[in-house]
């Protein structure tokens, strides 16, 4: 009877143990599988904050080159003004010479009418 009890007594530590193991187990499998799952999620954002700012470094670039192009731009139009503005004097010679030749024929031209 002694033996019964003890090895029912056994039997009933082991399922015990067994059932103890079991939810450990478990329950150390869930803590590294949300480490895993942890790790996961935060690559995945990684990912789609390194696509976002390849995409944001591509516009920027874009830009650049814009501003660029248009500072070439003025800075080509400044070396043809200051060429045009070395010539102004003698264009503003010309248009007066032009107008002083001018006036007398418009004066004329208009007593015809």
């Amino acid at each position: 009877m002694i033996l019964l009890y003890w090895a029912s007594n056994t039997e009933t530590s082991k399922k015990a143990a067994l059932e103890a193991a079991a939810v450990v187990s478990d329950l150390l499998v869930e803590s590294i599988n949300g480490g895993v799952q942890e790790v996961f999620v935060n690559e995945k954002q990684i990912e789609m904050e390194a696509r976002s700012m390849g995409v944001t470094v591509q516009r920027f670039s874009k830009q650049t080159s814009q501003w660029l192009n248009v500072i070439h731009t003025f800075d080509s139009a400044l070396k043809v003004s200051s060429t045009q503005f070395l010539l102004l004097p003698f264009v503003f010679l010309f248009l007066l010479s032009l107008s002083l030749f001018l006036s007398p024929l418009v004066c004329v031209l208009s007593a015809a009418k």
